[in-house]
């Protein structure tokens, strides 16, 4: 796996023209073969899954050597304040991150310890180097609880958020259709009646809001045109039972 990995990064370096180039061709591959997503360009870092941050460099800019210009401003100018900055606003310690750089051609980690910043041999892009990238994302399984997670894992976008309004709403559905009075076609009609009074949407509004949030609204007009009957219905009888004949003289 690993080897088939490591002859599509390097062949992906040498279509890199621009450090650009560079991480679109490896995260593609990365994401491919790990089956994992990377948070492209997020909080100013290159790209991160969870405790794994990597800091490209335009190919072959390292030139093997650990005290190249190039290497050390990817090792103490990026890596080490993109770890600190991620581990402050998602509350971890910074010494549970990894930062990778890489030129394309070589690579090495780095890691916070004491407040500073160490790191590794530079490796040459190689299936033992490839192998550790891809153990160190393997590894980081923990989630860290940010608003950006919680949409990405539970907003409506994603499958169980979309699972949960989808349930939610056949459930609406099934309740409108129904025959039988309930207290869901009363409130229902009762919400649509004070949301059209703020919100006053027009057809292509609502057509590009359904189109947009990620599960199927399948309610009839029968069966909201039925809600709206019922619960108007309900509220007769409520109103009369209130003021009686007083009200209605001709009941």
């Amino acid at each position: 796996m690993y080897k088939q990995l490591t002859k599509r990064l390097l062949a992906g370096t040498k279509r890199s023209a621009t450090e650009e180039e560079l991480r679109l061709a490896w995260l593609h591959e990365l994401q491919n073969a790990l089956g994992v997503t990377f948070q492209a360009e997020r909080g100013r870092n290159d790209a991160s899954y969870n405790q794994v941050i990597i800091e490209f460099k335009n190919t072959g800019l390292f030139g093997g050597r650990d005290k190249s210009p190039a290497f050390k401003e990817a090792i103490h100018d990026r890596l080490k304040k993109y770890i600190i900055a991620k581990a402050s606003y998602e509350g971890l310690d910074p010494s549970d991150y990894i930062g990778i750089a890489t030129d394309g051609l070589h690579i090495a980690f780095a890691y916070i310890k004491a407040g500073d910043i160490e790191h590794g041999h530079l490796m040459p892009l190689s299936e033992s180097s490839v192998a550790l990238v891809a153990q160190a994302c393997r590894d980081s399984i923990r989630r860290a609880v940010t608003p950006e997670n919680l949409i990405e894992d539970f907003g409506h976008s994603s499958r169980p958020g979309a699972a949960m309004m989808q349930a939610l709403a056949d459930a609406l559905v099934s309740n409108l259709s129904s025959k039988r009075p309930n207290k869901i076609k009363m409130l229902f009609e009762e919400w649509r009646t004070l949301y059209g009074q703020v919100a006053n949407l027009s057809s292509n509004q609502v057509l590009d809001i359904l189109s947009s949030i990620g599960f199927n609204i399948s309610a009839s007009k029968q069966a909201s045109k039925q809600a709206s009957k019922q619960a108007s219905k309900q509220a007769s009888k409520q109103q009369y039972r209130t003021c009686g004949p007083v009200c209605h003289p001709h009941l």
